[in-house]
């Protein structure tokens, strides 16, 4: 299976991206509608030959480029257990219906949906059992699996649903996907500079490359 291109759904920051460019594949395009998030992946990421689409709510496949995989850290604030638990109530909660239908009707080879743990447990586990077998009926083969950053080598502890999904024409079976192996913890400490915590202008360059460039 050859893989070459991703957009960027829900971008953020570009935590997705960078993981993804890292791999060596390439964004096409991005989409999301928040100014601050916005101004921060442009300082992360700047825009060469791929550009921001804005809402994905309004995005006609017939503008969008061809990408081979769908990547979608899509709002989790209605499925959070913190929270009022409002679900497809609030309209970021619908969001993920869009990027079903943007799934529908692109059909990249991948996608990778992520979203809070209690995405799974919300309305006693109905709205996620509707959003993998959605998932399903529209042609892919789907897996699901709650992972926590710091298994992973990051020095933060947050765990979240990851929802990959590989098109039916692929056969991918489930003795084909495996998920990441689990690595060494870090320590949070390793990743402060300097130890008075204050921060000269060369030192945050510093820590700006050192971020990009993961040395």
């Amino acid at each position: 299976m050859r893989v070459e291109t991703f957009f960027d759904f829900c971008s953020g920051i570009g935590g997705g991206r960078l993981g993804l460019e890292k791999v060596g594949l390439k964004c096409v395009g991005s989409s999301d509608t928040s100014r601050l998030a916005n101004t921060t992946y442009d300082l992360l990421f700047p825009r060469k030959t791929d550009t921001n689409f804005g809402d994905l709510k309004k995005f006609d496949k017939w503008d969008m480029p061809k990408f081979d995989l769908m990547i979608a850290g899509f709002p989790c604030q209605s499925f959070s257990v913190i929270g009022r638990q409002t679900g497809i109530k609030d309209p970021r909660g619908q969001i993920i219906y869009y990027l079903i239908r943007i799934i529908e009707e692109t059909k990249p080879k991948i996608f990778i949906l992520e979203n809070v743990k209690g995405l799974i447990t919300h309305d006693k586990g109905k709205t996620f059992n509707e959003i993998i077998s959605t998932l399903t009926e529209i042609g892919y083969t789907v897996f699901h699996k709650v992972l926590n950053s710091i298994d992973y080598g990051i020095p933060h502890m947050r765990q979240r649903v990851f929802i990959v999904g590989f098109r039916g024409d692929l056969e991918v079976k489930s003795e084909d996907f495996i998920w990441p192996s689990p690595k060494e913890k870090v320590e949070i400490a390793n990743y402060l500079r300097p130890k008075n915590n204050e921060m000269s202008l060369e030192d945050k360059k510093w820590f700006v490359d050192d971020y990009l460039n993961n040395e």
